[in-house]
């Protein structure tokens, strides 16, 4: 009885096994980094961003994201009129859709979701002799709008490009491109 049994439970690991690394897997996390803007400044910022993807289909992709930047020059060493500092927070979700199929080995999408953004900058003004730092916060939630291409590297990599704007009250109240590295699994 217990030969029968282990017999069955080996054919079915074995089984089971095949069929699922025959499927297409369905998350994979990539870190990019590049450079942006956000709208309180003409400032460039250099990102570093993380993101998590769920392949729903081959042809819908939902994904979670947050974007750091930071830019600007503020050394209080040596106060310049219009220094400032830039830090910037961009996460949100998207779904995006892949009109070529998502289980080739390049990969295009187009999207949109929904994202909350937070920049700060902090610079210098001249007031009456004095150097005077002052520091301005803008915050919202606005709509995403992303172009991405991504190349598979074997099975397990990805590599790509992407590019994002996210706006509220203008057209872009944050921009910019990334080149990004991810895992499949």
């Amino acid at each position: 009885m217990t030969k029968k049994f282990l017999a069955i439970f080996v054919f079915c690991v074995v089984l089971f096994g095949a069929n699922a690394q025959s499927e297409m897997r369905k998350f994979d996390i990539k870190i990019g980094v590049g450079v942006g803007q956000d709208r309180l400044n003409d400032v460039l910022l250099y990102n570093l961003e993380n993101e998590l993807t769920y392949k729903m289909n081959t042809y819908f992709i939902a994904s979670a994201f947050v974007n750091l930047g930071r830019g600007g020059e503020l050394n209080p060493d040596h106060l310049a009129i219009g220094d400032s500092n830039v830090s910037s927070v961009l996460g949100g979700f998207n779904i995006l859709i892949s009109p070529f199929k998502n289980n080739k080995v390049n990969n295009f999408k187009v999207g949109a979701g929904i994202g909350w953004f937070r920049s700060t900058e902090t610079y210098v003004r001249y007031n009456f002799k004095n150097y005077e730092y002052n520091y301005i916060e803008d915050k919202g939630v606005g709509l995403n709008l992303i172009v991405e291409d991504e190349y598979r590297i074997k099975d397990r990599y990805l590599l790509g490009l992407k590019f994002y704007l996210n706006g509220e009250k203008y057209i872009a109240d944050a921009l910019g491109g990334l080149l990004r590295f991810g895992v499949i699994f």
